[in-house]
């Protein structure tokens, strides 16, 4: 659109609705002045038609009882010039021999006025079918006759074609315009829309852009300002929480050094249990950080590939992990954060089951890579909420394990940063299957 036209349109919604109503009905007014003026244009000329007719029909009926002579003669000039285009007058020049006379109404009609004693004939000279130029020689009794030269007309067309063509045209035509206009004013609420609902504090966002209309302007305005002040909260949380973790690591290492100078070894061993325990728990806690809000450019990557790295990795190490899929499969991500949730996915796996089935497929333009345990599974109510940080499943998936609820909560992190998302659902072999679907790359 030309900064014309933006400065032209109203600034508010409701100005332009307004605006759109009103083109909407001049155009359903020009439409209607349009065929009044075409309807009245052929009514003119079909009256015209039955003039000239009426003229003929008089001249020849005028001459039949006009004595031979300088009177008819008198008679036709004069009757010429009320009507030139009729170019009506006398003539001795042989008969057409095309008779149509029972071809086309508007002779029959004059044929059937004329009377006994007249004889009508007709041939064209310009066109084909009724709706050209004739010309036309009348006989008259005395067999002298008078010629013509008329612009006939077809049958005129039936009301119900002309109310049939408009309605069909408004039908079809005008939603059309209608559709396109407010097209334009609802693609600035859908961008904003799509805008709020891919929102996410662990993705980059460009900011909305700030025109339309005045309404889309403010909001899309107070939408960028409020994803800022988030951004900017999120950024303090996270640098505050890092802190307090890295402070952490030296009272713990003081505590660990001292725990050699317990003479009890029971004692000893419990309190480095605990201490490991901390401090697996600080270095979980700032690795949710660190890795929750990573803003490195995302580049083109092929995950079949991907993949069986992982797999064979995993393999080197004596565990029980597979692959079924695709050999190529682009996405745009992360390669180190996408390896890391892989690798999560499959550590938990193999921590609750005894094999990890790694598949995946395309769907609807997205690649949805799944990984399925034999272990005792998540039940159906507890597995939206343990992708949150800190929450920790029941007994039979945690007392072997004394993990601290944040494998997955990093994994569904790292999913939303692609434009993607976790999702959890009961495995085949009775496990868990968990699946992270990513759009595919641009083509």
């Amino acid at each position: 659109m030309t900064e014309l036209a933006k400065a032209l349109l109203p600034r508010r919604i409701a100005g332009q609705i307004v605006l759109l109503v009103f083109i909407a009905v001049l155009i359903t007014a020009l439409i209607s002045a349009g065929l009044q003026y075409l309807e009245r244009r052929d009514f003119d000329a079909r009256a015209k038609q039955h003039f000239s007719m009426f003229l003929m029909l008089s001249a020849a009926r005028l001459l039949s009882v006009t004595p031979e002579g300088n009177e008819r003669a008198v008679i036709v000039d004069a009757m010429a010039r009320s009507n030139p285009e009729l170019n009506l007058r006398l003539t001795d020049e042989p008969l057409p021999d095309n008779i149509n006379v029972a071809d086309f109404p508007p002779f029959n009609f004059l044929a059937r006025d004329l009377g006994p004693g007249f004889r009508l004939f007709s041939d064209n000279t310009d066109g084909k079918g009724p709706d050209a130029i004739h010309h036309v020689i009348i006989e008259l009794p005395d067999e002298s006759r008078v010629a013509a030269t008329l612009h006939l007309f077809g049958p005129p067309p039936q009301p119900i074609v002309g109310i049939v063509q408009v309605l069909l045209f408004l039908a079809i035509v005008l939603p059309a315009i209608l559709y396109w206009a407010t097209s334009h004013l609802s693609r600035r609420l859908r961008t904003f829309a799509d805008a709020a609902a891919d929102y996410s504090v662990d993705g980059d966002h460009a900011p909305l852009e700030e025109d339309g209309p005045e309404e889309i302007r403010v909001a899309a305005r107070a939408l960028n300002r409020m994803r800022d002040r988030i951004a900017e909260f999120v950024e303090d949380r996270t640098r505050m929480l890092s802190s307090v973790g890295h402070d952490l690591r030296t009272p713990i290492t003081r505590l660990r050094l001292r725990t050699e100078f317990i003479e009890d070894n029971d004692t000893r061993e419990g309190m480095k249990r605990d201490l490991d325990r901390m401090n697996t728990m600080v270095e979980s806690a700032l690795t949710f950080l660190r890795e929750g809000y990573r803003h490195e450019p995302p580049a083109r990557l092929d995950l079949p590939t991907l993949l069986h790295t992982i797999c064979d990795e995993f393999a080197d190490l004596g565990k029980d992990v597979s692959y079924e899929g695709p050999d190529h499969l682009l996405v745009e991500g992360r390669t180190e954060d996408l390896q890391r949730a892989i690798e999560n996915l499959i550590d938990n796996a193999l921590k609750f089951g005894t094999h990890a089935r790694i598949s995946l497929t395309e769907r609807d333009r997205r690649a949805v890579l799944a990984v399925d345990d034999n272990g005792p599974g998540i039940p159906a109510e507890s597995r939206q909420s343990m992708q949150k940080p800190f929450v920790r499943g029941d007994d039979a998936r945690q007392e072997a394990t004394g993990g601290f609820g944040l494998g997955l909560s990093i994994v569904s992190s790292i999913a939303r940063q692609h434009r993607g998302e976790l999702e959890l659902h009961a495995s085949e072999s009775g496990g868990l299957s968990a699946r992270i679907k990513l759009p595919l790359a641009p083509k």
